[in-house]
């Protein structure tokens, strides 16, 4: 169902997203640096992580081949032979596939990643390049762009459907739930909207000259590479809606971490560029250069790590993560002259230091700055409240808990009940006693 928002209302909200760009972005602070190369070849194009994270491949157009790098080593380990020019890569989310789009043969390959080898080659549309696959690893969809189209494949039945689409298609990106691929016409400054169940186009939505796209892992947002505008346009998949971010550079090349919290952004202008766009915020982090010329780029799982493919190597960038603290209600209770722990630390990329910001804790209890963890063994009943604080250079987070220590069984080290309970307990077990009594009595 096309989205309630009309084209024309949509092209004037675009102007004006485009016309209060003129403003700078606010740029955040940033941990994130550049940690290493990897030598691959002459001409990577584009690159893909497995869902293990294990295993990163790189397409290389001169030598029509898959460079496959090995993660932990940081090596070039192997290489596939797929189709003539291969352009974009994209693993199945279940790791059992990888699909490469070979630009020159109009083919798409597919190969079997545990024998890293190609096992099905399918004809597509004039000039293949981006390639995207649905969270079940069931619909793959590429971006035939000068074919002016979009190919279905079906990743047990081969190729389904051809669905024509805007001029020059390059970015491909597919919503959560399968339901629907969003599609970036360079060519014709529009972005088509794609149902994957009746394979028609059923939204147009303009913007000049959208580049890459990326869909949010929650499946609320896609996020466009807007080069005209030199911004990052934010469609609302739920309403169609439009908002923007300020770049400040033009992107061309988008991806986002699993977790959902930052937007990478590749940007080619005079050199490559990576900047992180914290998507809470919208703050932008500051530029790292990686090489001269990007060409694409993917994220480790666990959202720390991303692997940039230019010039004639993969740069690698460690990406900061906000500190994130536990709970406030997760703490336990304590009991006393039993020994406690409990780490307060979530996540947090550089390693945050920890520290009290307010209260006291419970007596016998301590804070490691370096690790989040209290612990240690009560010397007091009763109950403290406290704030702890989580800085690195990506941020700060707090948290205010309370615990509660109380008395404990010398024998058992389980908590006593309190007073009233036990006497009550005790009221009703001497009732029952009587009681039985009574009845032996009777007899």
């Amino acid at each position: 169902m096309a989205s309630p928002i009309s084209r024309s209302s949509r092209v004037l909200a675009v102007a004006l997203v485009a016309a209060a760009l003129v403003v700078s972005p606010l740029l955040a602070a940033s941990a994130d640096s550049l940690t290493g190369t990897i030598p691959t070849g002459v001409s990577p194009a584009g690159i893909a992580m497995s869902p293990d994270g294990a295993t990163v491949y790189v397409t290389e157009g001169v030598g029509n081949t898959v460079r496959v790098i090995d993660v932990a080593s940081g090596l070039v380990t192997g290489s596939i032979v797929v189709g003539s020019w291969p352009v974009g890569v994209a693993f199945a989310p279940n790791g059992l596939r990888a699909y490469v789009a070979n630009g020159l043969d109009m083919t798409v390959s597919v190969i079997d990643v545990a024998s890293a080898t190609q096992i099905a080659v399918y004809p597509v549309g004039a000039d293949p390049r981006k390639v995207a696959v649905s969270a079940d690893s069931t619909t793959v969809v590429i971006g035939n762009y000068q074919g002016n189209s979009v190919t279905v494949l079906d990743a047990g039945l081969g190729v389904t459907h051809t669905v024509p689409v805007g001029a020059f298609p390059w970015g491909v990106a597919i919503v959560a739930d399968g339901s629907k691929a969003y599609v970036a016409n360079n060519g014709d400054n529009s972005v088509s909207v794609v149902d994957l169940a009746t394979f028609a186009v059923v939204d147009t939505i303009v913007m000049p000259n959208p580049f890459d796209l990326v869909a949010a892992p929650d499946g609320a947002s896609v996020y466009v590479g807007v080069m005209g505008t030199q911004s990052i346009g934010v469609i609302d998949v739920a309403t169609g809606g439009l908002s923007s971010i300020a770049l400040g550079t033009s992107p061309y090349y988008v991806n986002i971490t699993p977790d959902g919290a930052k937007l990478l952004v590749l940007s080619n202008t005079g050199t490559a560029d990576l900047y992180s766009i914290d998507l809470a915020s919208s703050t932008v982090g500051p530029a790292i250069t990686v090489g001269a010329s990007g060409t694409d780029l993917t994220v480790a799982p666990d959202s720390l790590t991303a692997y940039v493919a230019s010039g004639a190597a993969v740069y690698v960038v460690s990406l900061d993560i906000v500190p994130t603290l536990a709970p406030a209600l997760s703490a336990p209770s304590g009991a006393l002259g039993t020994p406690y722990s409990f780490a307060t630390a979530r996540r947090g990329s550089p390693a945050p230091t920890f520290a009290l910001a307010a209260g006291t804790l419970p007596a016998g209890i301590t804070l490691n700055p370096a690790t989040g963890l209290l612990s240690g063994t009560p010397t007091a009943l009763g109950t403290s409240a406290f704030t702890i604080t989580a800085t690195s250079a990506a941020g700060s987070a707090t948290a205010a808990y309370s615990v509660v220590v109380g008395a404990a069984l010398a024998a058992t080290g389980v908590n006593a009940w309190p007073a009233a309970v036990l006497g009550l307990d005790l009221l009703v077990a001497g009732g029952l006693l009587l009681l039985l009594r009574r009845r032996l009595a009777l007899h």
